[in-house]
């Protein structure tokens, strides 16, 4: 069952699901030291719960020992940047327009909904 797990799942990633089921473990034995169980679960109910918790710790401890069995694949070394001077000459500044050559603004359209002045 460990071998379906995916390759794209980091170490990361399984150390987390790992520490994750031995919380949620470590949270049913505390229930069960302390009685509060009653309250929430019947006898049968808890052990359940336990031996569901102790079955997911230790898979995903197998997976984390598999993880690190299993050689990450190589990946190739990161290009250093290249420092590139601009080849293009800058952008000439243009004159200004004359006010004479550029059209009237228009005005502005009122809302509908705009109260009359």
């Amino acid at each position: 069952m460990v071998s379906a797990i995916p390759r794209s799942i980091s170490q990361l990633t399984l150390h987390k699901l790992h520490r994750l089921a031995e919380q949620r473990l470590a949270y049913f034995t505390e229930l069960k030291a302390s009685g509060r169980w009653k309250h929430y679960f019947t006898a049968e109910e808890l052990e359940a719960k336990l031996r569901e918790s102790a079955a997911f710790v230790e898979y995903w401890r197998r997976s984390v020992e598999i993880s690190h069995q299993v050689e990450p694949p190589l990946m190739p070394p990161m290009p250093a940047p290249v420092l590139v001077a601009p080849s293009m000459p800058p952008a000439p500044v243009l004159p200004p327009i004359p006010a004479a050559a550029m059209p009237p603004p228009r005005p502005f359209p009122r809302s509908r909904f705009a109260r009359a002045s």
